[in-house]
């Protein structure tokens, strides 16, 4: 399956709601009951469904996502992210470390960090030793509402990736700038939210969701549910063609959902359209349960 993986792909790995500050809540459809999800399963064409369960603390701050198999796992604390993947030959973790920059402490679920530094370790299990290296490092810049508004490294030549959100802060688009190579400076790629529902997503009641869910896989659909408070129907992801010489569309999703009583999905289906010479479709699907 082709992934969208142009802004962590240097991170060495590198899911995404514009969270409201912790005490606030989405108002939809004339409520302001809020909702966390407590699982959620995904599956696609061709796919086993795998499972995530989350869970949180009593200030409702997400602390911990376990896969079903109970090979990787995420712990959240306000200041850092942990990612386990086990197997049985190679533990890795990946570590998130955020502060507000020169190493001054901050909260991440309420507040966008200034930095954030990567590091990795791999534990090979037959031989019994471990590696340690350290990753790229990012500047983060903090918008209204709590939302990015944009990030920066100077690893891998440089890149720049901006965002920008409509009124309801929901998502408008990110474009990913490489600051190094023939085409330093301009834009290689963007992702773009078409249109949306006025339904809560299932994350937008989950603080600092957008900060800690990129350390999940980076689908379009997972930027639909990091980024947006409601939920987008369409997205459209573009990539620079060297042969034309400008951006040129790669991939489009469209959403479609089912809602529970209190307008939140219970069910996303998602058609992935990518504009290759075979035209491939694939469809992919999410299912939530909530608290």
């Amino acid at each position: 399956m082709k992934k969208i993986i142009y802004l962590f792909a240097a991170l060495a790995i590198i899911s995404f709601n514009s969270c409201k500050k912790s005490g606030t809540s989405p108002k939809k459809n004339g409520t302001t009951t809020t909702m966390h999800p407590v699982s959620g399963t995904f599956n696609q064409t061709g796919g086993v469904p795998s499972t995530n369960t989350y869970t949180y603390d009593s200030n409702g701050n997400m602390t911990k996502i376990v896969n079903e198999t109970n090979t990787y796992e995420i712990d959240i604390t306000p200041h850092t992210v942990t990612q386990t993947s086990i197997t049985s030959e190679y533990d890795i973790t990946n570590t998130y470390a955020y502060s507000a920059g020169s190493n001054l402490p901050v909260d991440i679920y309420t507040t966008i960090p200034g930095l954030l530094e990567i590091s990795t370790t791999s534990k090979d299990n037959l031989a019994g030793t471990s590696t340690s290296y350290k990753g790229y490092s990012w500047t983060m810049a903090a918008g209204k509402d709590n939302t990015i508004m944009s990030m920066a490294t100077t690893g891998n030549g440089g890149s720049t990736i901006d965002f920008s959100y409509d009124a309801n802060d929901n998502l408008k688009t990110i474009a990913w700038t490489q600051l190094s190579g023939a085409q330093a400076g301009k834009v290689f790629s963007t992702l773009t939210v078409t249109a949306l529902d006025n339904h809560p997503s299932p994350f937008s009641a989950v603080p600092g969701y957008n900060v800690f869910s990129y350390t999940q896989s980076m689908y379009p659909s997972d930027y639909a549910l990091a980024f947006c408070k409601n939920n987008p129907t369409q997205m459209i992801y573009k990539e620079f063609d060297y042969g034309k010489g400008d951006l040129e569309i790669n991939e489009q999703d469209d959403f479609t959902y089912t809602y529970n009583a209190q307008g939140y999905p219970l069910t996303v289906t998602v058609k992935v359209t990518y504009f290759d010479a075979a035209h491939t479709i694939i469809n992919k699907s999410f299912a939530y349960t909530y608290k």
